[in-house]
């Protein structure tokens, strides 16, 4: 124990010294009172508190305080008069004053008005203020020193010039192990600092320094970082790049009926289109491509039997899937390799699993000789770039390819899905006229970040996000 003293003797700082010395009377101390009686900066002598707490010398306890503060809109009477002061001051020089001449806004001429006829010391006649009795209301004073009483803080609460605040206030004490270090530091008396001064009068050669404390906890530093979402992001553009893609331009969230649902063939009377599933807006583009009008017209009347409809083609909607980006680049390019990463929006009810926008990735591979067997070697390069290594495909539906096929990788001992793939649909590619197989699939990102960051709740990724997310996870900035 007596060495454990004078080794944390040996390493306090002056301050932490000048702490300890006035705490040593046993009286508790706020931060503020401690400040002051030493005549220190409030930060500095809540830095030496942390420390000597740290090392066990000194404790505190919290007591909750309740604080009244001037709003940003009562801080104009800091400089100004308060209305009713100002419109006692304009009646003792002129009674009647006509309510038009008061030059005060609205809220505040009926504040003044209500507070000088509270006190009988006005009277209003046919449209004109009269003043009643001669008497010094000087409320203004006493609101910048906030000596009211409890009434009146009420009332200036109430006109939104107040406002009462909960405040946690830090009472200090030394511990006895504190005492005891206290004792051996007054013996030490060792020097903090190297100054000018020491080094002129050689007082450095007789005295000795206190020792540098590299051992003693101090507060985690949290620097700027990036939302951890950004690192799924990255990763999975990497992962395409790698692989040989092009990135596919981005049009834009909001997109007509005719790429989201059309071009892949989804009849105009499905479910999916409905006002309860997507967020449709107001407004109507018509397509300048009458090629492309035609052949979806031709392709939906020989699939589905029925009159296409033009109008609902060019109606307004925020896109409820990327593969509305990947039909307008099979319609500019007809082979290579694309991807996209982009913002979706569902008209869904938002839970723990499902967000109304969230973002989709999607690749799609147009080459003459791709084929499912293709698409498998793709995908499980693709997954395992992600960091899955175990990949197995399962089959599935999907309304834009055939066949389909659903991803599931293993995390720990359980098989989890995580995206699906799969052949678009012929008469896809008989629309933008293209010859070779597509290829395609697609994953939700937030559901890849739950996974990496093990999340319970869709929402932790970034609707909700939480600081302690962000510094945990976080990619510093440099």
């Amino acid at each position: 124990m007596v060495r454990i003293v004078w080794k944390l003797a040996e390493k306090l700082t002056q301050i932490e010294v000048r702490i300890l010395d006035l705490l040593s009377d046993g009286k508790e101390r706020k931060v503020e009172e401690i400040s002051e009686e030493l005549n220190e900066d409030y930060a500095r002598v809540s830095r030496g508190l942390m420390f000597l707490e740290n090392k066990g010398l000194v404790v505190h306890r919290e007591e909750e305080k309740e604080e009244i503060i001037v709003t940003e809109k009562g801080s104009i009477y800091l400089e100004k008069l308060l209305p009713e002061d100002c419109l006692l001051d304009l009646l003792t020089q002129k009674s009647p004053i006509d309510i038009k001449e008061i030059e005060l806004s609205e809220e505040e001429k009926i504040a003044a008005i209500g507070v000088l006829k509270r006190f009988g010391i006005i009277e209003i006649r046919e449209g004109k203020i009269f003043l009643k009795k001669k008497e010094l209301l000087n409320r203004t004073p006493r609101f910048r020193s906030l000596k009211l009483a409890p009434e009146e803080i009420d009332e200036f609460i109430k006109r939104g010039l107040l406002r009462k605040e909960k405040k946690i206030i830090r009472i200090y004490n030394i511990t006895d192990l504190g005492k005891s270090v206290l004792e051996k530091a007054k013996k030490l008396n060792l020097l903090d600092k190297l100054t000018r001064e020491i080094i002129i009068s050689g007082a450095w050669k007789e005295r000795k320094f206190r020792r540098y404390d590299v051992e003693s906890p101090v507060p985690k530093i949290y620097f700027g970082a990036l939302h951890p979402f950004r690192e799924v992001l990255r990763l999975v553009r990497n992962a395409f790049l790698e692989l040989g893609f092009r990135e596919m331009r981005e049009y834009g969230w909001l997109e007509t009926c005719l790429w989201v649902f059309d071009t892949l063939v989804t009849p105009q009377d499905h479910p999916a289109r409905d006002m309860h599933d997507s967020f449709y807006a107001e407004g109507f583009v018509e397509e300048k491509d009458r090629k492309l009008i035609e052949k979806v017209k031709e392709v939906h009347k020989k699939l589905w039997k029925y009159e296409y409809d033009e109008k609902l083609a060019g109606k307004l909607i925020l896109r409820t899937h990327t593969t509305a980006v990947s039909a307008r680049t099979m319609h500019r390019f007809k082979e290579g390799k694309w991807f996209i990463v982009g913002r979706v929006f569902r008209n869904e009810r938002i839970d723990w699993k499902h967000l109304q926008e969230f973002y989709q990735v999607e690749g799609i591979i147009i080459e003459e000789d791709v084929s499912l067997s293709v698409l498998i070697g793709v995908l499980k390069e693709f997954y395992s770039k992600l960091g899955f290594k175990e990949v197995k495909f399962m089959p599935a539906y999907f309304p834009y390819t055939e066949p389909s096929l659903q991803v599931m990788v293993k995390i720990g001992n359980k098989w989890v899905e995580l995206g699906g793939a799969g052949i678009f649909r012929e008469e896809i590619n008989e629309i933008f006229d293209i010859k070779y197989p597509v290829a395609a699939w697609g994953l939700g990102l937030e559901r890849l970040a739950m996974i990496y960051y093990n999340l319970k709740d869709v929402r932790d990724v970034w609707y909700r996000t939480r600081i302690s997310f962000i510094q945990s996870y976080g990619k510093v900035l440099w």
